[in-house]
């Protein structure tokens, strides 16, 4: 990745304004001075949310995307502070050098950016719940793929609500510009600006759907939890999707399972979820073990939902989370299932 000159020019750029030891963003951080100017102009001229600390741990992704979005927002009091510091200290090459440098196809970049942090803030945050739904795995990664397609592949970045757009509603206006040396540069939209700042963030939605084939590849059980997902509210045509049923074929292997019973026990329960999830307004999790506790309560409906293979792919599809130990999901979670405790299922 390291070698490819595009993503090294979108790197540079984010390093440069954000991240760097000399960056304008850490340089305000760490000062209580500069942080007041900023949050004392924010307040002044901010639209919108006017949190303003620049606060970022280099450890920690979400850190660099907090202040990736409040540059962007508060795009004109950023730029005042930057003068200011610049025509007031001495000290501050690292200000003066920032303003020289600076373009519109950067403060592009530096808004698409913000937006593909959010989008991955996103996805990260959903993953990082525990109580993570896994039948939601595929509608979140497809929503995630989309999205980025959409703003960077299709370039509806400039027309979607967010950074981007406002960087460059904030450029067309005519009012960001840049003083330094005792010259003033009005930063201006050039023909094919936007355009070529779309072309670096092309490498970086290939590598992002790299990972996510990697990291939640087709086959993987977790993935094939989605035919516990009832949000697409119909109850025939899950049940005979090709998908859904290389899903259930593919639990039913992982976990042991009789795949014809289990899919029939499944095709039998799901309307009986759907329906709590409907009636109830549940979501995916607590509609399958009302619907479990429904038919399992008496011998006779049992009869009719046999649910002895179903039994235990529910309860590998209600344990599951991706940000704690299974064993504490497994106790927390069996009772309703009945299994005894000794007994893993996943194992």
């Amino acid at each position: 990745m390291t070698n490819s000159p595009t993503l090294f020019q979108h790197q540079e750029v984010f390093s440069d304004t954000i991240r760097n030891a000399e960056s304008p963003v850490q340089k305000i951080f760490n000062s209580h001075i500069f942080s007041a100017w900023f949050g004392d102009d924010v307040k002044l001229h901010g639209q919108g949310p006017q949190t303003s600390s620049l606060s970022a741990a280099k450890h920690r992704f979400a850190s660099f995307a907090k202040p990736a979005g409040r540059i962007m927002l508060h795009i004109k009091s950023f730029f005042r502070v930057l003068h200011r510091v610049a025509s007031l200290r001495a000290d501050a090459a690292w200000a003066r050098k920032w303003l020289a440098n600076i373009t519109s196809k950067k403060l592009l970049i530096l808004g698409l950016a913000a937006d593909g942090a959010d989008s991955l803030m996103q996805l990260t945050r959903f993953l990082d719940a525990e109580s993570v739904d896994p039948s939601l795995l595929n509608q979140e990664i497809g929503n995630f793929a989309r999205e980025l397609h959409t703003q960077f592949l299709h370039g509806k970045a400039w027309e979607i609500e967010g950074y981007a757009k406002h960087i460059l509603q904030t450029l067309r206006s005519g009012a960001l510009y840049s003083l330094t040396q005792g010259q003033c540069h009005q930063l201006v939209l050039h023909p094919g600006v936007c355009e070529a700042a779309l072309r670096e963030f092309k490498p970086w939605v290939q590598i992002c759907e790299s990972v996510c084939r990697a990291e939640f590849p087709h086959f993987d059980i977790f993935n094939s939890m989605l035919v516990f997902n009832l949000n697409d509210g119909n109850r025939g045509a899950a049940s005979t999707s090709a998908e859904a049923c290389q899903c259930l074929k593919r639990i039913a292997l992982a976990l042991d399972l009789d795949p014809f019973a289990f899919k029939t026990e499944w095709e039998r329960m799901r309307p009986v979820a759907l329906a709590q999830k409907e009636k109830a307004q549940m979501d995916n999790r607590d509609a399958w073990k009302e619907a479990f506790r429904l038919t399992q309560k008496n011998s006779h409906i049992k009869n009719k939902y046999a649910a002895e293979h179903l039994q235990k792919a529910l309860q590998a599809y209600i344990c599951w989370s991706p940000s704690s130990p299974l064993s504490r999901h497994w106790y927390r979670h069996s009772s309703f299932l009945a299994v005894p405790e000794n007994v893993n299922l996943l194992n």
